[in-house]
């Protein structure tokens, strides 16, 4: 996979919020089993998109019980990027109606160059593209955080990248096959071109700001950065709950607010506590322990 830039899509739900986040770009936050097992599947859809023949793509169903980064090729992961696959499919087939010329592209990299800069950039999964319409294709295998379509901060990255201001009509797909809402694998998006501009606008505004000034601001976005265990609003925040008295509903109903985002700095600060025993580095009152379990 294509390494971030500064200004990366797939962050600018939390860089659009919260401009200190971007203090801990390429920050190492450890992954996880399910980040490792999205970036297998990823994988497995690009190694399926470039085999593609005159009979189109292979079924993903023929690497199941491979292994790829590490990760096994399952029945699961086979099926949500079979999904990914026919949504590309069903995409192509739409704009090549009357024998109009499709370009397809695939984990292709683009930056923001004259127009935008080159810390601005990501890579987009599928790129479709005919002389009027231009179509981005996101694939989602992560199943905890229902993503849609509509207003969504990093396709309409991913449309600036690739279109800039140039008079096309463009559409943002995102296929999530393993999401609980089962009639909501496939979601779309053709976006209005005031609804473009408008957000295409904000998100210069946000990125220029960026670059003079940091400031912390926490909330939902906080789930993805790579720097929660070292946030000082965070910490805040978690500290002040810690020592909160209930004494009526009001303040019963801050602390509640903002357990989230305390849940998630304390498992941040844990898996950072973890990494560093793990290189064999001390931490004070804590030690790893065999599990016989």
């Amino acid at each position: 996979m294509s390494s971030h830039s500064k200004f990366g899509p797939s962050g600018a739900s939390r860089w659009t919020k919260c401009s200190a986040s971007l203090l801990y770009y390429g920050v190492d936050d450890g992954g996880s089993e399910y980040a490792n097992e999205g970036t297998a599947a990823h994988d497995l859809a690009e190694k399926c998109l470039k085999l593609e023949d005159e009979d189109g793509f292979p079924e993903a169903s023929i690497f199941v019980g491979d292994e790829i980064d590490g990760c096994a090729v399952t029945h699961e992961m086979a099926d949500a990027v079979q999904c990914y696959l026919d949504a590309i499919r069903k995409e192509i087939t739409r704009l090549a109606e009357g024998g109009v010329v499709v370009s397809q592209r695939y984990e292709v990299r683009l930056l923001g160059g004259e127009i935008y800069g080159d810390s601005f950039g990501g890579t987009i999964d599928c790129l479709l593209e005919t002389a009027s319409e231009v179509v981005v294709v996101d694939f989602k295998y992560g199943a905890g955080v229902l993503i849609d379509a509509v207003d969504n901060l990093q396709l309409t990255c991913y449309l600036m990248l690739s279109t800039g201001e140039a008079d096309v009509i463009r559409k943002a797909v995102i296929v999530q096959p393993r999401t609980w809402n089962f009639s909501d694998k496939v979601k779309a998006w053709y976006v209005p071109v005031d609804d473009y501009n408008n957000l295409a606008a904000s998100i210069v505004e946000k990125i220029q700001l960026s670059r003079s000034e940091y400031i912390y601001k926490s909330g939902d976005h906080c789930q993805f950065c790579p720097g929660k265990a070292h946030c000082p609003e965070l910490k805040e925040i978690t500290l002040t709950a810690s020592e909160a008295i209930v004494i009526n509903n009001e303040t019963a109903l801050e602390v509640v607010a903002v357990k989230k985002r305390v849940n998630q700095a304390i498992k941040a600060s844990e898996a950072w506590i973890l990494k560093e025993l793990e290189a064999e580095r001390p931490v004070e009152g804590w030690k790893l322990v065999r599990s016989y379990y």
